[in-house]
């Protein structure tokens, strides 16, 4: 069985608080930006991706100015 996940608009709106961009996001979860892309737009993605997706924006500070933040301002160690 091949399980699929699809985030709700709340996954987005947190994405944005954080200021993150697909590409920083992407690198933060290591994956493609073509993941990322599809999580954010509401298509389905696999449970592994959407675990690192969850745990890469959970890791990430809420911004609170309109600053994108890129991923060189995280020393994160998501694999844990």
């Amino acid at each position: 069985m091949n399980t699929r996940i699809v985030f709700d608009p709340e996954f987005l709106h947190a994405i944005h608080i954080r200021g993150l961009t697909i590409g920083a996001l992407a690198k933060l979860a290591r994956l493609s930006p073509a993941t990322v892309s599809a999580a954010i737009h509401g298509n389905p993605v696999n449970v592994r991706s959407a675990v690192l997706l969850a745990r890469a924006v959970a890791a990430c500070p809420v911004v609170t100015s309109r600053t994108v933040v890129g991923i060189e301002a995280f020393s994160t160690d998501l694999t844990g």
